[in-house]
């Protein structure tokens, strides 16, 4: 996949998702499907049109963080969706105050263009559906509310999910697992002192963070568990993902960690001796391991 940083020109004739597609949830496939879907049909290349950072960054910084994925990881997914192309549009307050109509003329123009039905955009969210569909006509398509068992995908309804520890429901409306990517830190080794060694990842500030606790895990190295909090028997200060694998003893340290999230074991919790701790975690490890 091509991508491309905040260009001036958006090249004509291609079949263009718009949107910010912050999770690429079960609702947003289904914009991705049907822009290759069609740009298939026409012969044209599938593309998207998203926004970094996401415009909650300017206008509501007192709720972030609330990024589901890093821009490096919606990127990947947007390419496994089969997209050829991506343009990245720089959000910064010069942006924001384009109005719909010079959006359109600049930037969608000469495209078939293809967003959700709730999808605004331009100075004062004046531009929405409606006027895509009087201004570009039949180089337009909607697609209507997506849902599951009665339910409507949506970013907000993962966030809940995930604030809540409810990774399976969250998964469900995702339609993959719930991930965090990073850089494999150096830690103060304390999980290896007590005989769980452990691959230590810093969240991105700006990224939601998951309800504390320990989580049964597949990674890039393998299965195992991890710890998403400040591990209160031995920090209780430092905010950090720690993950245990269970078959993997090579050195990973400053190699990217993939962490899928595939279920919530337990709460965070302090224990009176580093010995309660241990014993917690071979239990962790048993129930990982059971779970089907």
């Amino acid at each position: 996949m091509q991508v491309y940083y905040n260009p001036k020109v958006i090249e004509k004739n291609q079949v263009i998702a718009l949107g910010n597609f912050d999770g690429v949830h079960m609702g947003h496939k289904a914009i991705l499907k049907k822009t290759k879907w069609l740009a298939a049909q026409s012969g044209a290349k599938p593309a998207v049109i998203t926004f970094e950072p996401h415009p909650v960054h300017l206008f509501k910084p007192s709720v972030l963080p609330i990024r589901i994925n890093s821009l490096k990881g919606k990127i990947a997914l947007l390419e496994k969706a089969g997209i050829e192309n991506c343009h990245i549009l720089k959000f910064n307050r010069s942006f924001a105050n384009l109005s719909a109509e010079e959006f359109i003329n600049k930037y969608l123009a000469g495209n078939h263009i293809v967003t959700g039905y709730d999808f605004v955009f331009g100075k004062s969210r004046t531009g929405n559906a409606e006027l895509l569909q009087e201004r570009l006509g039949e180089n337009y398509t909607i697609i209507p509310p997506q849902e599951g068992d009665g339910v409507v995908y949506s970013s907000s309804k993962v966030r809940t999910a995930l604030k809540a520890g409810d990774v399976q429901t969250a998964n469900f409306l995702l339609g993959h697992n719930y991930f965090i990517e990073g850089k494999v830190l150096h830690g103060a080794g304390k999980g290896a002192q007590i005989g769980f060694a452990t691959a230590n990842i810093k969240l991105k500030p700006y990224l939601l963070k998951p309800k504390y606790g320990v989580y049964k895990v597949q990674t890039n190295y393998g299965a195992g568990i991890a710890n998403f909090g400040v591990r209160p028997t031995l920090d209780g200060i430092t905010e950090i993902l720690e993950v245990h694998l269970f078959d993997f003893r090579g050195d990973i340290y400053g190699k990217m960690l993939n962490v899928e999230f595939e279920k919530y074991i337990r709460a965070e919790k302090k224990f009176a001796s580093v010995q309660e701790l241990k014993n917690q975690i071979q239990e962790d490890i048993k129930i990982a391991k059971n779970e089907k």
